[in-house]
């Protein structure tokens, strides 16, 4: 065996352990994945089995039964009984969260409501029979539901469309971005007469009628074999699927943004979109999760692309079920597009970003004491929100966004070594332009201009727009909370 052999393998070593990006996909990342899974399907001392109990006026002659029902300790299940109305138990049933619904009817009996395709509500049906036959004296009834909505197939093929959207967006547009900047093409479009806008806007037509056809061909194939249908509006239809590629098309531009290999673009993309897809509920309920787990994935990005989604084909919804969640789609697409993703855009296209981006960030910081405030009222504070309550919410919003918008300024120009010098050079131009139009007079003034341009470093940067951006936003959100306001009603 040669040196020159030795040798290429040291070399090979070196390139892989010198790159964090590869440690992190051949290390970190399989690991991570491992965790995440494991902790949606983790062995559980007991499973809790969710069952929806249609409240009627023969509730109470069942009810002291299913309250003395305790976990079977042999075959490790206990009931968690929802009560509730015949409408809420069906949209619960069409959404993955429940499997089965008990309806008590007179004299004690019972009648179950189930898709008997579905091995988990075969199984509690048959564990809840045996637990019940004394209390329904035998006589129960099984009534299969069959509407749309129930089956596996109505909550697989508005998944599928969402998980089509995103990988439509982030492939289709990521890669091409990230090939394009390896190959210095985008600094040669800039020299072109062509727009900033139309590059991007252009990029986002494209996603827009290929997913939708590509969407069209699963929503044939769903009606074709499985009888699908869209219950819902479809004005309803196209404003989720316009929100959710905007949102991952703001997502595409971020994750392309950055990377200068084109294997750690590969991998970027495989990192965000194998991740929402594994916990975003798209093959099975994120409900799996442990409950705070859940309660952060249902508001990532692909979640509720795919809850919308199901709402428009399975529960009938209009443009009033679905506003308000795709505003929020659409907030995605604003913060990743407008903020990290514009500031990183120029730089890709060889604009100084420092120097360019306007003041995106304190919309984004209002739009979150806004966000905070309203979930705060009508969540967690039954729809009152008092003057003080919105300023002591706001403060701490204020302060955390504007910390945020700072550190993201500051960690930038420390990933990108030569962002910093350039803004520099670039303000000292502008500053020199402005003496030698007039707009600036005073010779004096100028020449400390000059002086003073070099002690600016990094962190007084990011310490100056964390100042701004604080006062001006805690200012703003006296102003909100006067807006938000909402006070008890008196008891009449």
């Amino acid at each position: 065996m040669n040196n020159s052999f030795l040798n290429l393998v040291a070399i090979q070593f070196r390139e892989f352990v010198r790159e964090p990006a590869s440690l992190f996909w051949a290390l970190v990342f399989p690991i991570g994945l491992s965790g995440v899974l494991g902790l949606a399907f983790a062995e559980k001392e007991t499973v809790t089995s969710r069952v929806a109990v249609e409240q009627n006026q023969y509730l109470p002659q069942l009810q002291p039964g299913l309250q003395a029902l305790g976990p079977d300790t042999l075959l490790l299940n206990q009931f968690a009984f929802r009560y509730t109305s015949r409408e809420v138990a069906m949209l619960s049933l069409k959404r993955g969260e429940i499997a089965l619904i008990l309806e008590p009817r007179p004299g004690g009996r019972i009648t179950y409501h189930f898709d008997p395709r579905n091995d988990a509500a075969r199984t509690q049906y048959l564990l809840l029979e045996k637990e019940l036959r004394e209390a329904s004296a035998g006589r129960s009834e099984v009534r299969p539901v069959s509407t749309q909505g129930s089956r596996y197939i109505d909550f697989l093929i508005p998944g599928m469309i969402a998980l089509g959207i995103m990988n439509s967006c982030i492939w289709g547009i990521g890669w091409g971005v990230i090939e394009w900047r390896i190959k210095k093409l985008l600094r040669q479009m800039v020299a072109t007469p062509m727009r900033k806008t139309e590059f991007l806007l252009a990029h986002f037509a494209t996603r827009l009628v290929l997913t939708l056809i590509e969407a069209g061909f699963l929503v044939l194939f769903g009606w074709t074999l499985f009888g699908l249908s869209v219950l819902g509006s479809p004005l309803a239809f196209a404003v989720v699927f316009a929100s959710g590629v905007a949102a991952f098309g703001g997502i595409a531009i971020l994750v392309a943004s950055r990377p200068q290999k084109t294997y750690v673009g590969s991998g970027m993309i495989n990192f965000v979109t194998l991740s929402f897809t594994i916990v975003s509920g798209i093959f099975f309920s994120y409900t799996n999760f442990p409950g705070w787990a859940a309660g952060i994935i249902e508001y990532l990005p692909l979640t509720i692309l795919a809850d919308l989604l199901r709402k428009v084909f399975n529960e009938g919804a209009g443009l009033a079920q679905i506003a308000g969640k795709s505003v929020v789609l659409l907030g995605y697409g604003t913060v990743c597009f407008f903020a990290l993703t514009y500031f990183l855009a120029l730089y890709a296209t060889g604009t100084n970003p420092l120097a360019e981006m306007n003041r995106l960030d304190l919309l984004i910081i209002l739009l979150c004491v806004l966000f905070a405030m309203g979930y705060f009222r009508d969540r967690l504070n039954r729809g009152v929100l008092h003057f003080w309550q919105g300023l002591v919410l706001g403060l701490p919003v204020v302060l955390l966004s504007a910390l945020v918008s700072s550190l993201v300024i500051y960690g930038l120009t420390r990933w990108i070594p030569d962002l910093f010098p350039e803004y520099l050079n670039h303000m000292g131009k502008l500053i020199e332009a402005d003496y030698q139009s007039g707009r600036i007079k005073d010779a004096r003034y100028y020449r400390n201009l000059l002086k003073s341009l070099p002690g600016v470093t990094p962190f007084s940067k990011a310490l100056d727009i964390f100042l701004k951006n604080f006062f001006i936003c805690f200012f703003a959100t006296g102003l909100i909370a006067m807006i938000m306001r909402r006070h008890p009603r008196p008891d009449r």
